[in-house]
This record gives C-alpha cells, structure tokens and sequence, in this order.
C-alpha cells in the first residue's frame, strides 16, 4: 500500500479528547452557520450495484456500512447516528447524476462518500451536480481532477488522479496476493501470465520466486484474439499448481480454458478487474468459474498483514457486522474510510455543518486514513478531496500564482542580465577609447 501501515487504530472516544481544542476553533470560524444538522448524517453514495462493471464493487461499501453500524451500537456521534445511502448506476453517467440527484434533493444527504467511482462517471457528476457551488461535502472519491506544471514554459494541465480508496494500488494488490501464496502454496510450481503495462511491471517486480517456472507477458487486446498461457518442457505445471494471471477479463477467461483443455486443474490468482463472472457470461462463457478455482482480493478473505494493529481490529469489528458478506481487502478500505469520516465528523463537534465538516476534513482528515490508502492523505497540498471541484479551484488559484511569482523572477533574472551586459560593453568601450 502507499506508505507504511499505522500501527495504531485511535479509538473513536480517544480521538474525542484529543481533538477537543480543534473543535472550538472550527465551530468559531463560521460561528454564524445555521444548517447544523439535528438529525442522523446522512452520506449518499452512487455506484454500480448491478452491472458488468458491479461485481467486487460492493464490498468497499459494505464495509462503509459496518464500520458505521459498530458507531451506532455504540452510542453514534454526539448521541447521532451516521449512516449511508446506496444508490445504483450501474456505471452509467445519466443514471449516476439521475440518482445523485434524487439522494440530494429528496434524501437531503449530508454529503456523497465515494461516489461515482469511475472517472468518466465522476466528471459527469461533478459537473452536472456543481457540488462546489452547493458547498456539499464529496469525499474520498475515486477519481479526481487536479492541475499540474510540467515546465516553466508550459501552461498548467489537467490531469486525473486516481490514487483510490476503493481500490488498491497494484503493488499492494499483489503483495497481498504473494503472501497468501507463500502462506498456502509454498511448494506448488507458478505460471506468470501479465499484461505488459504497468500493473504487470508490478506483477514482476512483486512475484520473484523459484518455483515460478515461466513467465508470458502479452500486450493489451492481444488476449482476445490467442491465450496468452505458458509452461515448462523441464518442470511442467501439474494438477493443483498455480497461475498469477494480470490482465483483463477476457485474458482469464482464455487462459482457463486454454489449461482447462490441457487437462490441467489449476489454481488461478488474478487482478480483481480480471474476475468479472458478468464480463464472462456477456462472453458467452458462464462456465468459466467452474473450471478453476479463482483467487482475487475482492473475491476471496485475503487482506493484508494481520499482525498489523489497525488491519486486525477492523477484522475483529467485521466479524461481528459484515453480515453475510465477505471480509476481504476491499472490505477492510471501506472500514477505514468509514473510520476516517467518523473521526472528522466527531472532530467538528455536536453543532455539524457542512463548512465546519469539510474544515475539519482538511485539518484532521489525513491522520485517520490509518490503513495508509491513499498518497492523498500524506499531502499537504491536496488533502482528501474535500468539495468537488473545490481543491481544482485551489490548484489553479496556486498555480497562477506560482507561474506569475516565475514569470516576475524570470524577467528580473533577464533584465538584470542584459543591464550587466550593457554596463560590461559600456565599461569595455571606455577602456579601448583611454587606450587609444
């Protein structure tokens, strides 16, 4: 993951006490606000509940809603409890802004936590939604915009971060995928199939065994047309070996069946975007998943190091309300960003509003992202996300300024130049006319 797993989870009463000096200063700031919310706070979220783009999806907001159901066990915020709103998209911009609407308007969500998780659909939403404007918190969003410098001489760009909090970077993804392997597979021979872009750069980097015993890189699209499958003349894969497989969901889907034809039983270890049980049956083949068993962080119990503190008491809270659902990374990611929001709120104080919510987000939010999720959360310069579209207008704000503070050192640097050439020509003029 980005940076080094916390050591310590704060609990939600020790946060209390030590954040009590910050809450006066935040509720005096904007002491005149008279929307403090006296119910439950309401969080909506838009996202692919159904759809080929919905499968894993729901597992980062059901650990939203176990983290927040513990909080209401156990006496809520200021005696309020904190809850959220699921909508579905199904991955479609129209319908996202359709049903965001409707959770503004007709719920009166306090704000939108992680919603529209795609880029395309949280651009769309952003915009027609004008979140900014409206002053309604939308945070730890998956997508966002940010402006950057390439050069002094270039203008300022727009460019899409997608440092998530749903997802998990590549490396982390396969870290977690590794120490499974080494805990419950350290004998069996491996196949490495990736795509060569940069999450299978990662998938080399990360999987360095001896018991790998071929490796297939294949560029992206190519898996559609032949199976990108290896194996070994010397040391062939056996029935129950493994297959670390990066790539899309019509690469698994060859892949299976390219070894399944082989008469080969194997154990798959893939990229969540890669297991898609909707991608397979659009394909025509449903089968697919009956033909291995499949590994992935959104599918599976795997979740990073265990005897890491804040890993294992977000565990030990699933256990009790995930319900029926499974309890794997992402799951955990929506815990700690429910821990992070519930510290926030509790940070403001019992008279919430929304400036004063997103006030405390920017001062207190970044140390609560105690799985570490997020390069976001370690930045003094763009913390979180707070408002849509409000950090871009920051951004631009500082951007102009920078580039005019370089622009006026620039000029000054040349017009100090040319005057110390002209007074050098002048000098060297003065001296040849007393030589003469």
């Amino acid at each position: 993951m980005n940076g080094k797993l916390c050591k310590r989870l704060i609990s939600l009463a020790v946060v209390l006490s030590l954040i009590v000096p910050a809450t006066v200063q935040i509720a005096r700031a904007d002491e005149d606000e008279t929307d403090v919310a006296t119910t439950d706070i309401v969080f909506g979220a838009a996202y692919p509940m159904t759809g080929v783009s919905s499968p894993g999806m729901s597992s980062y907001y059901k650990g939203i809603q176990a983290y927040f159901s513990y909080v209401n066990e156990n006496g809520g915020i200021y005696g309020k409890k904190i809850k959220l709103l699921e909508r579905d998209s199904q991955g479609v911009a129209g319908l996202t802004i359709s049903v965001s609407n409707s959770l503004l308007l007709k719920d009166n969500v306090f704000g939108f936590l992680s919603s529209a998780p795609s880029c395309a659909s949280h651009r769309a939403f952003l915009s027609a939604m004008s979140l900014a404007a409206r002053g309604v918190p939308n945070i730890l969003s998956d997508c966002t915009l940010t402006s950057t410098i390439s050069s002094e001489e270039d203008p300022a760009t727009n460019s899409l971060s997608t440092t998530t909090f749903n997802k998990l970077d590549n490396d982390a993804e396969n870290l977690i995928l590794k120490s499974y392997i080494d805990s419950n597979f350290g004998e069996k021979r491996i196949a490495l199939i990736y795509q060569d872009d940069d999450s299978g750069v990662s998938a080399t980097k990360v999987f360095k065994s001896d018991k790998i015993i071929c490796k297939k890189a294949f560029a992206p699209g190519s898996e559609a047309i032949m199976a990108p499958n290896c194996n070994s003349a010397s040391t062939p894969l056996r029935n129950g070996d493994l297959v670390i497989y990066n790539g899309s969901a019509a690469g698994l889907m060859q892949v299976i069946t390219s070894y399944a034809l082989q008469n080969l039983t194997l154990s798959y270890f893939a990229n969540y975007d890669a297991y898609n049980p909707k991608a397979f049956a659009a394909y025509g083949r449903s089968n697919v998943t009956s033909l291995a068993e499949i590994y992935t962080v959104s599918h599976n119990s795997l979740v990073s190091d265990q005897s890491n503190e804040a890993v294992a008491t977000f565990s030990a809270i699933a256990r009790k309300y995930a319900q029926s659902n499974e309890i794997n990374q992402r799951f955990l990611n929506g815990m700690n960003s429910a821990y992070l929001v519930a510290n926030v709120v509790a940070a403001v104080g019992p008279d919430l509003t929304r400036v004063r919510f997103q006030k405390a987000l920017l001062q207190f939010g970044n140390q609560f992202d105690v799985l570490g999720l997020s390069d976001r959360s370690s930045l003094v310069s763009s913390p979180l996300t707070p408002t849509g579209g409000g950090l871009q207008h920051r951004l631009q704000h500082r951007l102009q300024h920078r580039l005019q503070h370089r622009l006026q050192h620039r000029l000054q640097h040349r017009l100090q130049h040319r005057l110390q050439h002209r007074l050098q020509h002048l000098s060297n003029r003065h001296l040849s006319l007393l030589i003469q």
